[in-house]
């Protein structure tokens, strides 16, 4: 199939690189263990990057509900296809609000030495808000290489620009 997709404005290429871009930037970065945060150069930097990457995202989710709100996918796309892009793109702005959440949870515990109970719910539901997020990166990347080897529509191409990968 060769619909061409329109792209999206150089702002919302701009905001979904950054957002990808610093979540890339957090989970290769960000503490090993819970201790670290009692220096509190790593905790203000922590909790620095934490209201970054909740700023950025909620600028990036005001800005796709007030311009895009349609989605790219063609009409003629599967309803199964569009359940799917639904569903991770909620489910990734969900996975980066509970990341910031439980993060500034954890933040706040550490600054108040709260008891070791809630320091250690914290952790538990912010690693698995870091593993939920993550699977669900995985999957919007692959329906970028699915759009773009597969159906050969043009979505990825709404997003990076174009160029070849294979025959065209």
């Amino acid at each position: 199939m060769t619909t061409l997709t329109a792209p999206h404005s150089l702002l919302t290429k701009s905001l979904h690189w950054l957002t990808g871009g610093m979540l890339l930037y957090g989970y290769a970065t960000g503490v090993e263990d819970i201790s670290e945060l009692a220096d509190s150069g790593v905790w203000a930097t922590e909790v620095s990057f934490g209201v970054a990457l909740a700023a950025a995202f909620a600028a990036r989710w005001v800005w796709v509900r007030k311009t895009a709100r349609q989605t790219r996918l063609s009409p003629s796309a599967p309803a199964w296809e569009k359940l799917v892009s639904t569903l991770v793109h909620r489910g990734l702005y969900i996975g980066v609000a509970a990341i910031c959440a439980t993060g500034f949870a954890i933040a706040a515990a550490q600054a108040a030495s709260l008891p070791d109970i809630f320091q250690t719910a914290a952790i538990g539901a912010h690693e698995l808000s870091l593993n939920l997020t993550a699977a669900l990166m995985g999957l919007h990347v692959l329906g970028a290489f699915w759009h773009k080897i597969i159906r050969r529509d043009g979505l990825m191409e709404s997003m990076t620009g174009t160029w070849r990968l294979g025959r065209s």
